[in-house]
């Protein structure tokens, strides 16, 4: 018999199970399982910075190492392994704000409605952005925002445990520089209502401040060509992948959960509501600054949004009790649908999950077991999660062609002081390229989708622009194209039934 004042735990618990479930019939997210495929790389002694080439920070490949470990161990899937892993993340971070709120045991409608939300948008309201870095975030740094209500309001709280909190606060916090923002608006929040200078010293931002520290001394130690050459380099080209602020889809995402979170907290102020409020603007502050506004980009804030609202739902006022259901109803329909088509679109029976599928099955069909592949695309897919679910060796030290996007966007600005750079970015698209192809891989997938990531409907042809170069059209001339290839894409082998590449009409 399930105990009464259990009943949110066993709930809580239920909805992340459903959620992980759920996940499982889908097909992981392409920048997860390119970190999964990656940070395996580097169990086997790949440097980061070096043998693996990426935009983003090292923290998520090396947490990332924690599943592959255990993969590596118990010989299971690693893409299982990683979905359980973030699945017992999210409980232990329930368990923990459920303590550090809630600590007795009596029923208490407040702590069912605000945890069971909490479940509901850590397992769905992710959707297809499942494990991405914000995910990990927000988990990771629930508790401590759980923890600044507690000190706003004069509460106890163990040394230990604050410390363990302001660690792991600390980790979610690092897995992007611009996350900052949201310690710096707690922080002040709670400074300025405790007006105690000493509680910048307590035991979670002492944490906090030691997990970035020591990650800090972990890049300068384990990957210095990343910080000093590798990101550099990238952040000059970095701008053609924003796509600046779509109010639209803000307007789209967050429209009710203010509306609610306004609604409830002017009329029942509490402290974790606002400090959920705090904790969505600093997070939204990030993704904006961005550029890009993804939707994981977004998923942090929106999150914290309808936990603000959430938390201050239940009004003593019952004249106005219906409207407050109303728009707490109104919120869950809306992030269910949205939860709806993200999930479904990636199942094996979505457009999302065909696609991938068709790939994967094509690639297992082209290259042999021990073998490898390369694309030649502005983004991750076709080679993610392509290689995990192919299970065949992607052959480039980057998802994508990290420069493509800017040579297109010089060349549509056409400006002749951004000439240098012009030439600058083509030779290093060049010469990376060309370092795969000298790698031999059995097969080549070259995007020609209409609409593609970061140059939207330009008709730029890649592989002109690679035949140009002598060293490139030497390479691509041992491979020769097939009749059939998955949709969206032209594909390549080095013994193939039809024309070379670059021979008259391609």
């Amino acid at each position: 018999m399930v105990r009464s004042d259990s009943a949110d735990l066993y709930l809580a618990f239920a909805i992340l199970a459903c959620g992980l479930a759920i996940q499982s019939l889908t097909f992981l997210n392409h920048d997860v399982a390119w970190v999964l495929y990656s940070s395996r790389e580097l169990l086997s002694g790949a440097v980061f910075g070096e043998d693996v080439v990426a935009a983003n920070p090292p923290l998520i490949w090396w947490i990332s190492l924690i599943p592959n470990l255990f993969s590596e161990q118990t010989g299971l899937p690693i893409i299982g392994v990683y979905r359980g892993f973030v699945f017992a993340a999210s409980l232990v971070s329930i368990l923990t704000i459920r303590q550090l709120l809630y600590p007795t045991q009596n029923p208490n409608p407040p702590k069912l409605v605000v945890l069971t939300c909490a479940a509901w948008l850590l397992a769905f309201a992710i959707h297809r952005d499942y494990g991405q870095r914000e995910h990990l975030a927000i988990i990771l740094t629930l508790p401590y925002i759980a923890a600044i209500t507690r000190r706003v309001e004069a509460l106890p709280l163990g040394q230990v445990s604050a410390l363990i909190i302001g660690v792991t606060a600390g980790v979610g916090f690092a897995l992007k520089p611009y996350f900052v923002f949201v310690p710096l608006l707690l922080e002040g929040w709670l400074l300025w209502r405790a007006r105690n200078l000493r509680l910048l010293f307590r035991p979670e931002a002492i944490g906090a401040i030691l997990s970035v520290v020591a990650y800090g001394a972990a890049i300068l130690i384990f990957a210095p060509n990343w910080l000093f050459e590798t990101a550099p380099e990238i952040r000059k080209v970095y701008w053609a992948f924003e796509n600046g602020v779509r109010w639209w889809r803000l307007a789209n995402l967050f429209a009710l959960p203010v509306i609610l979170c306004c609604w409830t907290l002017a009329r029942s102020r509490t402290n974790l509501g606002i400090a959920m409020f705090l904790g969505a603007i600093g997070f939204l502050f990030a993704a904006i600054v961005q550029g890009k506004l993804y939707t994981y980009h977004l998923y942090p804030a929106y999150m914290l949004m309808v936990l603000a609202g959430f938390s201050g739902a239940l009004q003593k006022d019952s004249a106005r009790a219906g409207l407050t259901a109303a728009l707490m109803g109104a919120v869950l329909l809306h992030s269910g649908a949205i939860a709806y088509s993200n999930i479904s679109a990636r199942t094996a029976g979505g457009a999302t999950g065909r696609s991938i599928q068709s790939v994967a099955d094509f690639v297992r069909q082209q290259v042999p077991a021990e073998g490898s592949f390369i694309s030649i695309s502005t983004h991750p897919f076709p080679g993610f999660p392509t290689a995990l679910y192919a299970e065949r060796r992607w052959g480039s030290r980057s998802n994508s062609r990290i420069y493509l996007p800017a040579v297109v966007k010089l060349d549509e600005i056409g400006a002749e002081e951004d000439k240098e750079l012009r030439d600058y970015v083509e030779a290093r698209s060049v010469a990376e390229l060309a370092t795969d192809l000298e790698q031999r891989p059995d097969l080549i997938l070259v995007d020609i989708n209409p609409i593609r990531h970061a140059i939207g409907g330009s008709d730029f042809d890649f592989l002109k622009l690679y035949l140009q170069h002598e060293r490139t059209r030497r390479l691509l001339s041992e491979y020769r194209r097939l009749d059939r290839a998955p949709s969206g894409y032209a594909a390549y082998v080095s013994a193939s039934r039809d024309s070379v590449v670059g021979s008259a009409g391609e």
